[in-house]
């Protein structure tokens, strides 16, 4: 006669099982490198806000000269993105600039890779210039400068050891 199959009782049973909000994660002990973003509210010091204003409309001109000049049919969408690009590029490219009260020196971070973020901007340049008047170049220009920006504000917080 066959019997049935019977489950194992060598392993712990369900109701014994403590609460998962009652296990301690040791990973959160381990030293990891600390990154903060600014807070969503923080402002930006004036010096920022007024060269990222200023810098914007002239880096459209010149991102739509680079990109083939003003298209011939209305095309909203690919101008829309190179605004976007032109405004993230002059945000990026602002945050060079020293912290109010730290007077008028540049702030190009410690690490070899704190250029790229400007960088992004050269590159953004060239993306539009490769493939003028394509949304979908356009489009991956404002992921690039978006990409330069999210760095150097993630970056701004660094400080050198000298």
């Amino acid at each position: 006669m066959p019997t049935e199959p019977t489950m194992p009782t060598d392993g712990p049973r369900l109701d014994s099982t403590p609460d998962v909000r009652s296990i301690r994660d040791d990973r959160a002990d381990r030293a990891l490198p600390h990154f903060s973003m600014p807070a969503a509210g923080a402002r930006w010091p004036r010096r920022r806000i007024a060269t990222a204003t200023l810098l914007a409309p002239a880096l459209f001109a010149g991102l739509v000269a680079v990109g083939g000049g003003w298209p011939p049919a209305p095309a909203p969408v690919w101008v829309t993105l190179v605004a976007l690009t032109a405004a993230g590029s002059a945000a990026t490219l602002s945050t060079f600039l020293a912290a109010s009260g730290a007077g008028w020196r540049v702030d190009l971070g410690c690490a070899p890779c704190a250029a790229m973020p400007a960088l992004s901007v050269l590159a953004a340049s060239w993306l539009l210039s490769t493939a003028p008047h394509q949304w979908s170049m356009a489009l991956t220009a404002a992921v690039v400068v978006g990409l330069g920006l999210a760095i150097r504000l993630v970056q701004a917080g660094a400080s050198c050891s000298t």
